[in-house]
């Protein structure tokens, strides 16, 4: 996903598209970008009924490092992916 290819699907410009980003959201492309992904990770790791391993969790929601993946998440949630799992799942074992 780039800025160019999201630019032309809407039929706008990448100057017009960051500013707009920039003034609805107060973040820059990447980290909107970034920002929706990690809030579908958490979606997919707070279900129960999905089992994904975290590196494929990574890869359904865009992201092609791991490492990124890692440190993005537990940036915006604090903490890692992982642990939010384990957190989650108990959560629903206790429920």
């Amino acid at each position: 996903m780039t800025k160019e290819r999201v630019a032309d699907l809407l039929g706008t410009n990448r100057t017009y598209l960051s500013q707009v980003i920039n003034e609805q959201t107060q973040q820059n492309f990447t980290q909107y970008i970034n920002n929706y992904r990690i809030n579908e990770a958490i979606r997919l790791l707070s279900d129960p009924e999905t089992d994904l391993p975290l590196k494929a969790v990574a890869a359904e929601v865009g992201f092609n490092s791991m490492s990124t993946f890692y440190k993005i998440f537990q940036n915006t949630v604090g903490v890692p992916p992982k642990q939010y799992r384990n957190k989650v799942m108990s959560m629903h074992k206790n429920a």
